[in-house]
């Protein structure tokens, strides 16, 4: 039952690409600017998290969680954002009576992992979760990015986490050994030189598994949505998880026929077609309306 059959997205005979559905709103959308008021949390490791809020004086947040290498001022999260908040809803913050999550990408595994490893000992206050665009499986998306068809997505990212590494190295010169770091070319090499070894994994394939947001869905225990386009330029077919959703009782998976990677949106639309699904799925959950 949780495999949602006919999806309602519907893309427009001229976005004829999954690469054009994956870029036009990326360059072209742009949702108006949101006041955020940053609170920075400094953690037990000497690091911090910035946390971005808007804030109404609700009794109930959205809490969103961007993709790699993005920001709280990215198009899909302000346009998630504004969705919510004129629906009554706060986003991001503590002390709230209901509290539903939103992921994109890196985000939205962030999400997934979270709640299935959590399972049953989810806070009470956390109604749901829905999920855009994911990467179920990091090792088989790693080698799908190497695809030529991928070179701009993969460049894109490998050259923001080489100047961030490149950074911390200055910081860091203990840690961080930047020799060869301008040869690398693919996100498993990458993650063998440095995101494996800096988590304490004895080798990539082990942080791919524990990393997975894939490998958590059977604990999932609250209401969790989960779309991912058939046609998204970045993901092999072990990112569209029929097995874990057809008898689960919590976890729904959505499988549009198009939407690129974090598609959903074309000029002339005031909220993408992720804004209304996810505002539909979460009104279902909190019992303002009855059927998705």
């Amino acid at each position: 039952m949780p495999i949602v059959q006919n999806s309602s997205y519907k893309a427009p005979f001229w976005l004829y690409s999954n690469h054009i559905e994956t870029l036009f709103p990326a360059l072209l959308r742009k949702p108006k600017p949101l006041d955020y008021k940053r609170h920075r949390i400094n953690t037990s490791d000497n690091d911090f998290l910035d946390l971005d809020f808007v804030i109404n004086s609700n009794d109930r947040i959205v809490i969103l969680s961007h993709g790699l290498e993005g920001n709280s001022h990215r198009y899909y999260m302000r346009g998630m954002a504004h969705k919510f908040i004129n629906q009554n809803w706060d986003v991001i913050s503590r002390g709230y009576k209901k509290i539903i999550l939103i992921g994109f990408s890196l985000g939205g595994s962030l999400v997934v992992k979270y709640l299935g490893e959590k399972g049953q000992f989810v806070p009470s206050e956390i109604l749901a979760g829905v999920a855009f665009s994911i990467p179920c499986q990091l090792g088989s998306c790693a080698n799908k990015l190497s695809d030529p068809d991928n070179k701009f997505y993969l460049n894109r990212f490998l050259n923001k986490l080489k100047a961030k590494i490149k950074l911390k190295a200055e910081q860091f010169p203990d840690i961080f050994d930047l020799e060869g770091i301008d040869e690398i070319n693919g996100f498993y090499n990458f993650d063998t030189t440095y995101s494996a070894p800096l988590y304490g994994f004895k080798s990539v394939d082990e942080f791919y598994h524990y990393a997975s947001a894939g490998n958590y869905i059977e604990g999932i225990k609250v209401p969790t949505l989960l779309v991912n386009s058939l046609n998204d330029p970045m993901f092999p077919d072990d990112c569209y998880p029929y097995k874990e959703a057809k008898n689960h009782k919590y976890f729904y998976l959505e499988t549009p026929e198009k939407g690129g990677h974090l598609g959903y949106w074309w000029p002339g639309q005031k909220e993408s077609w992720a804004e209304k699904r996810a505002y539909q799925f979460v009104s279902v959950v909190i019992g303002q309306i009855k059927y998705f």
